[in-house]
């Protein structure tokens, strides 16, 4: 039986070199003579805790490899540390920046969710205007952890659902406000108006075809979904309109920064514009180009449940994934069983940095494998004691590597040149 060992450094280079299936950005590890060795971004899970240094080992580095080849990417950037890092080197490769916050009224950039479905709807594409709407109304109308009665969420989202499409039926504008103006003035008699056999009547009469105190209460868990978005004047006034391309990310070299100051409202929004780009770079058939898109802290946003479908559709249109996490603890309370694990099988590269999560530390050991019959190659204890900058690295068909990485603030990238 042929048990796991540490690769040594003459075959972490040997083998990053072979791990690197086509040009482009890449993760860097090893930086020799100039040179920055790395593993392809592919899809990849970083887990450490605060502090470990998951941006200046990891993103950083790696943002800075993919502006040299030219690739956009996507991030949510936390009071603005990776643009302030990375602006000069993106205004020199001549990139179009956007800089996105939900907050700040002094933004250039705003998004509406609900401009790409409208766009598509004009385009007679309407079942992907459809299917957008909907992923959109599943992120922003959160199913509540049982014991809670998921039926008044659901019954708002088809609410939801049905005035937008009633509201593309008619040329209306389409934004959070006028779904919410719209959807108190919706009634019984505008229902006989519409053709039963129509999305729209079917997503609306839920609705408007139940008993009053029934429909009041699920406009009650409507009402205090999207009020949050529409009653803070700058954020809804930058959710309102649209003055970029969304469907140019991907095909002209671009960086999108989200700025996640406001958690609670970014945290939801991010995940819907994230689910947009990619379904933008499906319905076009957006296959040439690379685009990355970095979630930092992807246990702290909300659910995501087309995640694993968007890892694995990701590969056919040459989109990386790349995401952080603290630990498992809040992933496994908001995901199920299922949802993990068809994320995991679909992630191609491992980083563990540091966690005293216990249920990270017994994966992370398990994956290392065994240095003997009974030994661990990596034990609990050691993985507690990692040193700063020190990370464990797994990637497909390999032993694991155990390396010392060089912090981004040390290195002098108008010299690297990568291999």
């Amino acid at each position: 039986m042929k048990y796991s060992s540490w690769m040594s450094k003459k075959d972490i280079k040997k083998n990053l070199n072979q791990t690197q299936s086509q040009k482009g950005g890449i993760i860097p590890l090893i930086y020799e003579n100039d040179q920055a060795y790395g593993i392809d971004i592919a899809n990849t899970i970083v887990i450490g805790s605060s502090g470990s240094g998951k941006t200046q080992n990891i993103i950083l580095p790696t943002i800075k490899s993919i502006i040299k080849n030219n690739e956009s990417f996507i991030i949510n950037d936390q009071k603005g540390e990776m643009k302030q890092a990375t602006e000069t080197l993106l205004r020199e490769q001549k990139y179009n920046i956007i800089d996105l916050s939900f907050e700040n009224p002094q933004t250039k950039h705003k998004w509406n969710p609900f401009e790409l479905p409208k766009k598509l709807y004009k385009e007679n594409k309407k079942e992907e205007a459809l299917n957008i709407i909907e992923e959109t109304m599943t992120i922003l109308f959160q199913e509540p952890a049982p014991p809670i009665d998921p039926f008044w969420t659901l019954s708002a989202r088809d609410l939801a659902t049905g005035t937008v499409l009633y509201l593309l039926e008619n040329n209306k504008e389409v934004t959070l406000k006028e779904i919410y103006k719209t959807a108190q003035t919706i009634t019984k008699k505008t229902l006989e108006e519409l053709d039963k056999l129509g999305s729209t009547y079917c997503f609306l009469s839920g609705t408007l075809v139940a008993p009053e105190e029934t429909k009041n209460s699920i406009l009650t868990v409507f009402n205090q979904t999207i009020k949050d978005y529409i009653t803070k004047d700058n954020t809804n006034n930058i959710i309102s309109t649209t003055n970029f391309d969304i469907t140019k990310i991907k095909t002209e070299k671009t960086a999108l920064f989200i700025n996640d100051n406001n958690k609670e409202i970014t945290n939801v929004l991010i995940p819907v514009l994230i689910s947009q780009i990619v379904k933008t770079v499906e319905i076009y058939n957006q296959k040439d180009n690379k685009l990355n898109i970095i979630i930092k802290d992807f246990d702290n946003l909300v659910t995501m449940k087309n995640y694993s479908k968007i890892l694995m559709k990701s590969k056919n249109y040459n989109i990386n994934n790349l995401i952080t996490i603290q630990g498992l603890i809040t992933i496994e309370n908001k995901y199920n069983k299922e949802d993990i694990r068809l994320v995991a099988i679909n992630m191609t590269n491992l980083i563990y940095l540091y966690s005293q999560d216990l249920r990270v530390l017994r994966e992370i050991s398990l994956v290392c494998g065994n240095e003997s019959r009974c030994e661990p190659l990596a034990t609990i204890e050691e993985l507690q004691r990692l040193k700063q900058n020190e990370a464990i690295i797994k990637i497909p068909r390999l032993n694991p590597i155990k390396i010392d990485l060089i912090p981004d603030y040390e290195l002098k990238w108008e010299n690297i040149y990568q291999k």
